[in-house]
């Protein structure tokens, strides 16, 4: 909820709904039909994608209390001081080749395969999942690559892909 300053504050229900029904969400196809790597049955499983309100919530939380989407992100954010990592994952992408970026963030952040991950294409729009899964169908998640965000709330350290293959990473602020 925005609130009278145009600052975004949301006490979270609990008795909201956090997730929406796999079978039931809207982006599956670029996980399955879509996807050049399309997604076994078993690891459908580790997707929970959020509901609208849930990701709202996720999103202000640990990313921004001011804007919905990555690209407007201003200077005044943490997002604005990730590190450009030499890697440019969408090569991998036109090349068909998986393991590239998969060996890439293992060296490069220290996330548990089974640690829980967001991965947030805005505000609005996220998904839960482990890291072993995305790094698994990274090309699944990376079908809008506007600035997509990855992070564990489990750790301060976070993943964000620009839409021309550029890769940011570094460490997240803890937002009050």
């Amino acid at each position: 909820m925005w609130n009278v300053r145009g600052e975004f504050s949301m006490d979270f229900n609990k008795d909201i709904e956090k997730y929406i029904d796999i079978n039931k969400y809207e982006g599956l196809s670029y996980f399955t039909a879509m996807s050049p790597k399309k997604m076994e049955d078993k690891d459908l499983k580790l997707l929970r994608p959020l509901t609208e309100k849930y990701s709202s919530y996720l999103w202000g939380k640990y990313v921004s209390k001011q804007n919905r989407h990555p690209m407007p992100l201003n200077k005044g954010e943490w997002v604005c001081y990730l590190k450009q990592e030499e890697y440019n994952w969408q090569k991998d992408w036109n090349e068909g080749s998986y393991d590239g970026l998969k060996e890439y963030l293992i060296r490069r952040v220290s996330f548990k395969s089974s640690d829980v991950v967001y991965f947030f294409w805005m505000k609005e729009r996220g998904i839960e999942t482990i890291w072993e899964c995305f790094l698994k169908y990274w090309i699944s998640f990376l079908y809008d690559d506007e600035g997509p965000i990855l992070l564990s709330p489990d750790t301060n350290e976070v993943v964000s892909f620009g839409p021309t293959g550029s890769l940011h990473i570094g460490k997240r602020k803890i937002i009050d």
